[in-house]
């Protein structure tokens, strides 16, 4: 039997309700919480709730990404020229580069399986993991158990709509890091880390951001770099920077007045959309012609 390291994530899109408990506390054994609040349409989520005891912030502070060694990860990613390190203080202080945009929720959905570590943290954090009666019976026929054995095996809560929360940590089934089920694991395993701040992010919840999580960290590290690149280009050649921006603006405002309604759609639907919206995008930035 195959196993895989047990931090991977599919890049399949797996539909139906999934559940994300907040983390619990861990007594100071290397947990790396973060909380900001997503960016709808350009604009800052207003609710500002309040989660885990922490309020919601507009986006990650400067200093927390120099702590988690985020900065040093974007530098790795430019080629250095005279002047790089005034463009990246200069990009550290946009908002854009430090929270989450519906952008970065595509580019997460996209590549996670190419950025995830493989390290098995998110195996090993203290958050049930939500699964449901069909995961169960395929993970006992992975297993070649009964399907009742294997709920005695476990330590399961059953909720009320006949699903279960699997808790103790690490998962019983990480073999050092690896997956012993990888093939049959349960649609949050599949998914983490960018479902679990999609589903926050079309609620308008303060995001909780894990920023130990090797998918994360080179997320923001990837966006930084890339403010970096923008303010050199935006200083080299002004006109092709402005001609981008007008053209990006212009397809803002055509697609985006949509997003106000997503809230409202079904998630499958939510998704397609959101991929809609970077392929063009992303095909006008490269100078192709988008398709819709």
């Amino acid at each position: 039997m195959e196993s895989r390291a047990a931090g991977s994530t599919a890049a399949g899109f797996s539909g139906g309700a999934m559940r994300f408990p907040p983390p619990t506390r861990d007594g100071g054994r290397g947990r790396a919480w973060e909380y900001i609040n997503p960016r709808m349409q350009g604009r800052i989520g207003a609710r500002g709730a309040m989660r885990g005891g922490r309020a919601g912030a507009p986006s990650l502070p400067v200093e927390t990404l120099r702590k988690y060694g985020i900065v040093e990860m974007a530098k790795r990613k430019l080629i250095p020229y005279p002047g790089m390190e005034a463009d990246l203080e200069e990009a550290l202080k946009r908002e854009e580069v430090r929270s989450l945009s519906v952008d970065d929720l595509v580019f997460l959905f996209k590549h996670q399986n190419e950025l995830c570590d493989k390290c098995g943290r998110c195996c090993r954090i203290e958050s049930p993991i939500h699964v449901s009666p069909h995961e169960l019976s395929r993970i006992a026929e992975h297993l070649r158990v009964p399907y009742g054995e294997l709920k005695r095996r476990l330590k399961l809560i059953p909720l009320r709509d006949g699903t279960y929360h699997l808790v103790g940590r690490p998962c019983p089934f990480l073999k050092g890091n690896l997956c012993s089920i990888y093939e049959v694991r349960p649609g949050v395993c599949r998914l983490y880390p960018a479902w679990y701040l999609y589903t926050q992010f079309v609620e308008d919840k303060p995001a909780q951001v894990d920023l130990e999580c090797g998918v994360i960290k080179k997320l923001f590290a990837y966006k930084l770099a890339a403010a970096v690149a923008v303010i050199k280009l935006e200083r080299e050649e002004p006109e092709l920077f402005n001609k981008m921006v007008a053209g990006a603006r212009e397809l803002w405002e055509k697609f985006m007045p949509g997003e106000e309604r997503m809230k409202d759609m079904p998630v499958e639907v939510q998704f397609m959309w959101l991929e809609r919206w970077h392929r063009i995008f992303r095909t006008y930035v490269e100078g192709g012609r988008a398709h819709a």
